[in-house]
């Protein structure tokens, strides 16, 4: 065991020292910042924020941009929270807190798989080795997505490492899948859904095969225990109704009956067909890994097709990828072993695929780091971090800042203040009307922040553009194979559940003072020379300008 453990440990540092080889080079160097660890997607600004508000204390942390929400219930997932301990505990600054996250759970979630695998294949290192290299590299960019999926992945991994060492109805791995599976309801719920529709498949699997209740219901007992105590906590979260109803449409969860993503149904089926064949071949001397395999591939085939029974899709294809993709290769890889008996071809076959995909992983993070470090040379020029250390120094460790978006995304990740709205600030727990007030209110203060897009995603999320897009879909494959003249068009705004707030937003359309008083703006950044609007002259007074930006001081 002791050698299995090591190998598993080498496999892990070979691949998480390739993909941080050229941080690890920026950190030896001095020249490692958020803004080149940032790959520029608004979700990674969401988590950076998280982070950083759970390193300076911020608790329990219902929101890390608004002000009024910082001590609402933390219902979204707690994942960004898990990664910011390190900053809290040991005081080190956001980039080193990051550079961390991106050593630590490539590590854990490599050294759990491969340790998995050599289960999962009889000791065969190279097999092993290199499917926990090609599973892994596949993810590839997705690992430097800040705690999402960096720390759900770790999760599933040990999952899958439990699930492979042990057998099917071992009372203490059903306990402890249990476990991970409830941890997963606060990092990352869809996973965690994800993986207790494999365990329940599980058990069904193990009932066809011994054909006694008995030892299925002890099964569902043992499991249970390790989940429902995680459960329990999340039907007392402190969340008014109106709020969770809002929030859950715009992270996703839209009404809908129609299945997602066919193509990746179509090789699903497929590979669980084969798999099904070869474990009905066996029902006498069934295979840990085919019903394990099976299990994953009949889960993810529900997890894609659930809405088709209650109406609700929560874009399972868009959150599933990661483990979808795990599942696809994992599977494949068992047909293969078992269709391929002559061991040195299987070694041959396996080591070149998994020399491959560190490759191609190689190729895709020097891509990257070539934009990243431009990025960060562009940052370090302009004069957003003058401001960003103007506002630092400001008195006042909870102050809502208007600003324009190349600051107002930065500032609850870079200063311990918050801000009036950002475009990410929908992704966490309020009511629309809330977000449609702060986002009039923005666009009359800083008019650049008016959004082209007339779905406001950043305001009423993606339920009107994500509906629609489907209803079109599903419109276009029904026009080809009935062969009508339906031109499938749908005014994506009709579908936004607040009719009403399109009055405010479209003309912004509040009383400034009354909103700057409700949402405590304590200065408003604009661009220069272009200053505030004149209507809003009255209420602040200049503080500073600095390069492009001015600075106004508002009820201070």
């Amino acid at each position: 065991m002791i050698r299995r453990i090591l190998f598993a440990c080498l496999v892990a540092l070979l691949f998480t020292l390739t993909l941080n080889a050229r941080s690890l080079r920026e950190w030896g160097a001095g020249r490692l910042s958020v803004a080149y660890l940032n790959d520029h997607l608004i979700d990674e600004r969401l988590y950076f924020s998280i982070i950083a508000k759970t390193g300076q204390g911020a608790a329990p942390l219902g929101h890390s941009s608004y002000r009024e929400h910082r001590q609402d219930s933390a219902a979204m997932s707690m994942a960004p929270v898990i990664e910011g301990l390190p900053m809290r505990w040991l005081g080190l600054s956001l980039e080193n807190t990051l550079l961390i996250g991106d050593l630590l759970w490539p590590f854990v979630a490599v050294f759990f798989l491969t340790l998995g695998l050599l289960g999962m294949f009889a000791g065969s290192w190279i097999v092993a080795g290199a499917l926990a290299l090609t599973i892994m590299s596949d993810i590839g960019i997705y690992w430097f997505r800040a705690s999402n999926p960096q720390v759900p992945i770790a999760g599933s991994t040990l999952w899958l490492a439990i699930a492979f060492l042990f057998p099917a109805e071992h009372a203490g791995a059903l306990f402890l899948r249990g476990i991970i599976a409830g941890g997963l309801t606060g990092v990352h719920m869809l996973y965690a859904s994800f993986f207790i529709i494999a365990d329940g498949t599980l058990m069904l699997l193990g009932l066809l095969e011994h054909r006694s209740w008995r030892k299925t219901l002890r099964s569902g007992a043992c499991y249970a225990l390790g989940l429902v105590p995680f459960l329990i906590p999340r039907f007392f979260l402190d969340v008014p109704p109106e709020a969770a109803a809002d929030t859950l449409a715009r992270v996703g969860v839209i009404h809908s009956r129609l299945p997602a993503a066919p193509m990746m149904q179509a090789m699903l089926l497929g590979l669980g067909i084969v798999l099904f064949i070869l474990w009905w071949r066996k029902t006498g001397r069934p295979s840990n890994r085919l019903r394990l395999c099976l299990a994953l591939i009949l889960s993810s085939l529900i997890a894609l097709n659930q809405s088709l029974i209650h109406g609700w899709d929560a874009i399972f294809v868009a959150y599933y990828t990661v483990p979808l993709r795990m599942v696809l290769i994992l599977s494949a890889t068992v047909i293969f072993l078992e269709c391929v008996r002559n061991l040195t071809a299987r070694r041959v076959v396996m080591l070149a695929v998994g020399c491959l995909s560190m490759l191609a992983l190689w190729n895709s993070v020097g891509a990257l780091a070539g934009r990243q470090r431009e990025a960060a040379d562009q940052y370090a020029q302009s004069d957003v971090p003058k401001v960003l250390t103007w506002l630092r120094q400001q008195p006042g460790e909870t102050l809502a800042i208007a600003a324009p978006n190349a600051l107002n995304e930065r500032i609850p990740y870079e200063t311990p203040h918050y801000v009036l709205f950002n475009e990410y600030g929908w992704n966490q727990q309020m009511t629309d009307r809330e977000l449609a007030e702060r986002y009039a209110l923005q666009v009359n203060l800083i008019p650049s922040s008016k959004s082209q897009d007339r779905t406001y995603t950043f305001v009423f999320g993606g339920y009107a553009g994500l509906t629609s897009a489907k209803q079109r879909a599903f419109c276009r494959i029904k026009r080809t194979i009935f062969r009508t003249n339906d031109p499938c068009t749908l005014d994506a705004r009709t579908l936004i559940r607040h009719q009403e707030l399109l009055p405010m937003v479209d003309n912004a359309d509040v009383n400034i003072p009354e909103m700057m008083k409700k949402y405590h703006v304590s200065f408003v950044v604009t661009e220069e020379p272009r200053g505030l609007p004149p209507g809003v002259r009255g209420i602040c007074k200049k503080a500073t300008t600095i390069g492009t930006y001015g600075i106004w001081s508002c009820g201070r």
